[in-house]
């Protein structure tokens, strides 16, 4: 992106904040997962540093696993401009019992940094890391079958739009021309 995507502006206010006034009324506690170092102490959420040096998103779930005092980490990446609490429902109210990870997609398209990880994923996160695997999807193979409840994320659903992210400028340019919902 060439500058730091949680301080882009959206909705008359920073990607971080939006993010995070989507998040608040569907969780018990937050947390940042902000890397090797704590910051945006502006937001007032308490920060989780990686325990992984360089280990990306993967190392921020692996953070936020150890973290969490409860069972389910609901994971949402800063750079989703459309997020809305419709699609964090979705999610929720899809967990069923041996579910570890719920999340939008497929296994060839997952969606893994809008979604629901239970704490037993803990080991197969470790294993991934500690084999050097960066990825998201490194560790689900490293489950029990059935484990990873996909929920579809075909682009007519509603509220598909809330899993858009912006990776770098041109995604970012496109999405501010199509409009900003909720603006």
């Amino acid at each position: 992106m060439g500058t730091d995507k949680a301080l882009l502006e959206t909705h008359g206010r920073t990607l971080l904040q939006h993010v995070c006034d989507v998040l608040q009324p569907h969780v018990s506690a937050c947390y940042l997962a902000t890397g090797s170092e704590a910051r945006y102490a502006e937001i007032g959420w308490p920060c989780l540093l990686d325990q992984v040096p360089e280990a990306g998103p993967l190392g921020g779930l692996h953070a936020a696993l150890l973290g969490s005092a409860t069972p389910w980490v609901l994971l949402v990446a800063v750079d989703m401009p459309a997020l809305d609490g419709a699609i964090l429902d979705r999610l929720m109210q899809s967990v069923e019992t041996g579910d570890q990870v719920v999340q939008f997609g497929n296994e060839d398209f997952p969606e893994p940094l809008c979604a629901l990880y239970h704490r037993s994923v803990l080991p197969a996160v470790e294993a991934a890391l500690n084999r050097g695997d960066r990825r998201m999807i490194s560790f689900l193979g490293g489950l029990k079958p059935g484990a990873v409840r996909w929920l579809g994320s075909e682009p007519k659903q509603p509220g598909m739009r809330s899993l858009e992210n912006v990776n770098g400028p041109s995604d970012w340019t496109r999405w501010r021309n199509a409009g900003e919902p909720g603006a």
